[in-house]
């Protein structure tokens, strides 16, 4: 007897929607996702001497780490570059009006590109008799290319010297310098800006801010993570802004066939050791190691701010973007915590960040601090020693009143010689107090942004009704 078994099968609809809500997975990976992707598009960093992909990609991440800590100071040295790159392009207008031809061939991107130090000055092809190796950052134009491994970046000061003193006028003259190397389509063709990339990054970042607002206005909890991520997108914003006509990720400098005897008459020339307003500036192109990039990072960094003809209103801007900082972290006043010691943690960090810039303004003010940090940045490059006592060292030239070189007499650095020696000390040590004061405010912040997902009040999971056709990763 033949026996058939049936089997029953039960099919599910043609289509079935996601379950409601979102899971901690699902905002864990939504706000890191859109953090990531925000600094990784707005930072442009500048070039770098050392060849090799991850060399700069390492030195991208610390730019990165420091846009995560500080990304109200990105936004401050975005905007100083924008008002160097300006400069520069007001002058090559200026000294090319006569000629409209090569008054065209500079644009805002070569203008950003001599700012971020892309351009370096070609080596002489003649052959030179062997020297002794020279300490790092202590050659001139005239003798650094006989280093083996190193390379003249031309510093956007020294750019604007090529162009008083009438030597890109030569070379052009000469057919030495031609279109080929100023042309925006060019430069911009060193770099790797991915159009698709960048509207991706945008649409996640609409979502984000989209669905903030609207999460805001139908009286679902926006979380502190999200009101984090909401910091960090409005100053990326800015610095991508301010960095528009920036190239990104440039791989390799242009290098310019200039007369080097032509530049020593003229004066151009790079200085022996640091100096915060260069003209040139003689690089090593061996392999950078990971604290060496990141010493540069802060070189880069803070050498932004000396910009051209600034003056001295540098403290009240970075205290006006640290107070909007603290403001906007402000909005949390009253958002769920997971304890109550941790909100008073938060309310403490953001009004610190809100009060201690100003504060640092006024003992810092005046005193040309940025250019020490430079100089101590500058040092831990090329000195083999620890770094306390690197430190300790350019802050004691502070202390003394002494100065770099290449610093204008005029202008005044360090403490007044009217307050007694310990009262320097004593003032140096409250700036270092405050200033370690704001980072571990701004740590926390990041850190408890995180922390508090442990812990969300109800509604926190509830999405609205529209934001899933909204497109977004």
């Amino acid at each position: 007897m033949e026996i058939r078994q049936s089997i029953l099968v039960l099919l599910l609809p043609s289509y079935k929607s996601d379950p409601d809500g979102r899971g901690t997975i699902t905002l864990l990976w939504s706000c890191t996702l859109t953090f990531g992707l925000c600094i990784w598009t707005a930072i442009h960093p500048d070039v770098v001497p050392w060849p090799g992909f991850w060399n700069k990609v390492v030195y991208k991440l610390a730019w990165m780490l420091c846009a995560i800590l500080l990304p109200e100071f990105i936004v401050f040295c975005a905007a100083c570059q924008l008002m160097q790159a300006r400069r520069i392009h007001q002058h090559w207008n200026e000294a090319f009006k006569n000629f409209p031809a090569v008054k065209s061939w500079l644009g805002m991107s070569g203008a950003f590109f001599v700012v971020m130090g892309g351009f370096v000055i070609q080596e002489d092809p003649k052959p030179r008799t062997a020297s002794p190796p020279q300490e790092a950052g202590s050659n001139d134009s005239s003798s650094s290319s006989e280093e083996k491994g190193s390379t003249i970046t031309i510093c956007p000061i020294g750019f604007l010297k090529l162009l008083e003193k009438k030597i890109v006028h030569e070379g052009i003259q000469k057919g030495n310098l031609t279109e080929a190397q100023f042309a925006s389509r060019n430069i911009e063709d060193k770099g790797k800006a991915d159009g698709i990339a960048k509207f991706l990054v945008m649409i996640q970042i609409l979502w984000m801010v989209v669905q903030c607002i609207g999460r805001k206005i139908t009286g679902l909890p926006v979380v502190l993570l999200e009101i984090h991520v909401l910091t960090q997108i409005f100053f990326s914003t800015i610095s991508y802004l301010c960095w528009w006509n920036k190239p990104l990720d440039v791989g390799e400098p242009i290098a310019l066939p200039l007369d080097r005897a032509r530049l020593s008459a003229a004066g151009i020339v790079a200085p022996k050791g640091f100096s915060p307003y260069p003209l040139l500036k003689t690089e090593s192109t061996r392999q950078g190691t990971l604290t060496r990039m990141l010493y540069r990072m802060g070189d880069d960094f803070v050498g932004s701010f000396l910009v051209i003809n600034k003056d001295d209103n540098f403290e009240i801007s970075a205290t006006i973007l640290g107070m909007i900082s603290g403001g906007i972290h402000a909005a949390a006043w009253n958002t769920h915590f997971p304890t109550g010691i941790e909100q008073l943690l938060w309310r403490v960090a953001f009004i610190g960040i809100g009060s201690m810039p100003l504060l640092l303004c006024f003992l810092v003010y005046g005193l040309g601090g940025e250019v020490y940090v430079q100089w101590i940045f500058y040092e831990l490059q090329f000195i083999d020693k620890p770094i306390h006592h690197v430190v300790a060292a350019i802050l004691h030239n502070a202390v003394e009143r002494r100065k770099p070189d290449g610093v204008p007499d005029e202008k005044n650095l360090g403490f007044s010689e009217r307050i007694p020696l310990w009262a320097r000390y004593l003032h140096l040590g409250v700036i270092w107090l405050i200033a370690f004061g704001y980072l571990f405010s701004v740590l926390y912040l990041t850190v408890e942004s995180f922390v508090s997902v442990r812990s969300l009040p109800e509604g926190a999971y509830a999405t609205l009704e529209w934001s899933d056709f909204f497109p977004h990763l």
